[in-house]
C-alpha cells in the first residue's frame, strides 16, 4: 500500500452498477443512494456508446487504497438496467494497480517453491517456476528409502464396493521413510517411474527422522480400509490416472535437477515375494533404516498383515506397544493405533476371496474374550460350529471351502 501509485477501476456498463472492495463501497454510477436486491439504474446509456466508446469510463479509487490488504481482495459489483425487462445487459470490470517495486530482497526461511512473473505495462509475461531448498536437506539416496509397497491389494468388500470403490487397485500406496538424522525436504522432486507424482503438490513437504508419508492411490479408499491414523500420512494421491503394476515395473524417484536419486525395479516373480501378488500382502523393505539396495529382491518380504501397515513400518504378530490388550498388528489392520493405548480397534468382520476360491474371514479378537463361529442357510436357523475361538489381542483368520449353497457366516462372542 506505502508504494502504490494509482487504483483505477474502469468499466464497460450498461446501465449502472456500484462496486465494493473487500466489503466497502468505494464507487457507484447511475445507481441509486440506497441499495436493495432488485435496485435499478436511475439513467440508460446508449448500446452504440457502450460498445464503441475508445476509452472505458474510469473511476479514481486511491482514496481507498487502504481497503487493500496483503494476499487475496474481492471486487464485488451490483449491476443493474434501467427495468427489469430490459432486451440487453452489460458489465464488465477492471482493476488497474499501479505501484512501485522495490529492491528489497526475497528472504526465504523455509523451503518454497518461487513463481514469478514480469508485467511490461500492458502484458504479464508466463510464470517462471523455481524450487529453493534452503536450511534442510534436499531428498537424496542417503536419506529417503522407499519402504512398503501394495501393488496388488486384497479385494474389495462388499462394503467397500456399495461405496463406490469397486477395484482393488484403488486401495495401492507407496510408503516413503526418512532415514536421515535431518529433516528432509521433497519440494522439486518427483516420481518419474511406475506412477507419476510431483512432490510440488503434496500436502506438505517436510519429512521428519524417522517419519513415514504416504502415497495413495485414492485417499478416500484408502481412509475408509485405513482409518484415520494411517490417512492421516497421506500426501497425495498418484497423478495422471497412473497405478502400480501388478507384474512389477521400474520404480523411479528424480531429484529437483531431474536427475534419479532412486531408482528400482520390482517383480512378482520369485526370488521376490509371490505372497504379494494375490494375496492381499505388501512388499516391504527388511531393515529400512541400513538404506538396502531396493534392486536386490532379498530385501524384501512379505508383510506380516494382509492389507500391509502403511505408515507404521513392518508389524510385529505378537508386539503390543501401547500395552493396551492388542497386538500392534491387530491394531494396524484394523485401523487403530498401536501406541495410543486410548485406541482400540473396533469390532468388524472383514474377508476377501482367495486365489484358490476359498473365503477368508478376520476379526480382532479381545483379551480374554471367547468367541463362536456360526453358519446358517436362510438368516432364521444358526447353527454353531464346535470350535471354540479363545481372544488375547490377535487377528483370528478363518478360512472356508465355497459351497454351492448359499451360505451366511457371523461371529458371536459368548
Amino acid at each position: 500500500v506505502e508504494n502504490l501509485n494509482s487504483l483505477i477501476m474502469r468499466a464497460m456498463i450498461d446501465d449502472g452498477f456500484a462496486a465494493f472492495l473487500n466489503g466497502q463501497k468505494v464507487v457507484s454510477f447511475q445507481a441509486p443512494d440506497e441499495l436493495s436486491f432488485d435496485s435499478r439504474a436511475t439513467k440508460s446509456r446508449l448500446d452504440s456508446l457502450v460498445v464503441r466508446e475508445s476509452s472505458l469510463p474510469s473511476f479514481d479509487l486511491m482514496e481507498f487504497k487502504n481497503l487493500l490488504r496483503k494476499g487475496k481482495n474481492v471486487l464485488a459489483v451490483q449491476a443493474m438496467n434501467t427495468s427489469s425487462g430490459g432486451s440487453d445487459f452489460l458489465f464488465r470490470a477492471y482493476l488497474d494497480v499501479n505501484h512501485t517495486v522495490t529492491s528489497t530482497p526475497l528472504i526465504l526461511k523455509e523451503s518454497a517453491v518461487v513463481t514469478a512473473r514480469a508485467y511490461d505495462g500492458q502484458l504479464w509475461s508466463a510464470p517462471s517456476q523455481e524450487t529453493y531448498v534452503i536450511g534442510d536437506a534436499a531428498v537424496n539416496e542417503n536419506n529417503l528409502v522407499v519402504s512398503e509397497l501394495m501393488y496388488r491389494p486384497p479385494q474389495e468388500t462388499d462394503e467397500e464396493d456399495l461405496l463406490g470403490y469397486t477395484r482393488r487397485d484403488d486401495f495401492e500406496f507407496i510408503e516413503l521413510l526418512n532415514i536421515g538424522k535431518s529433516p528432509v525436504s521433497l519440494l522439486g522432486s518427483a516420481f518419474t517411474d511406475g506412477v507419476d507424482f510431483d512432490f510440488n503438490n503434496a500436502s506438505r513437504s517436510m519429512v521428519e527422522p524417522g517419519e513415514r508419508v504416504l502415497l495413495v492411490k485414492d485417499a478416500a479408499a484408502f481412509a475408509h480400509r485405513y482409518g484415520e491414523a494411517a490417512a492421516a500420512k497421506v500426501i497425495g494421491e498418484f497423478e495422471g490416472s497412473t497405478g502400480l503394476s501388478n507384474d512389477g515395473e521400474t520404480m523411479t524417484i528424480s531429484g529437483a535437477d531431474g536427475k534419479p536419486i532412486r531408482t528400482f525395479t520390482y517383480n512378482d516373480k520369485l526370488p521376490w515375494p509371490e505372497a504379494a501378488d494375490g494375496d492381499g500382502f505388501s512388499l516391504e523393505l527388511i531393515s529400512p533404516e541400513s538404506n538396502p539396495d531396493h534392486n536386490d529382491a532379498k530385501n524384501w518380504q512379505a508383510s506380516v498383515l494382509i492389507g500391509g501397515s502403511p505408515g507404521e513400518g513392518g508389524a510385529d504378530a505378537e508386539k503390543d506397544t501401547d500395552e493396551d490388550g492388542w497386538f500392534d498388528a491387530t491394531e494396524i489392520f484394523f485401523g487403530s493405533s498401536p501406541t495410543e493405548p486410548g485406541s482400540a480397534p473396533r469390532f468388524q468382520l472383514k474377508s476377501n476371496v482367495l486365489e484358490d476360491g476359498q473365503v477368508q474371514f478376520m476379526f480382532p479378537a479381545e483379551l480374554g474374550a471367547q468367541y463362536v463361529i456360526q453358519t446358517s442357510e436362510d438368516l432364521l436357523t444358526w447353527i454353531t460350529l464346535e470350535k471354540l475361538i479363545l481372544g488375547n489381542g490377535n487377528i483370528v483368520t478363518e478360512r472356508f471351502a465355497p459351497s454351492n449353497k448359499r451360505q451366511f457366516y457371523r461371529i458371536k462372542k459368548q
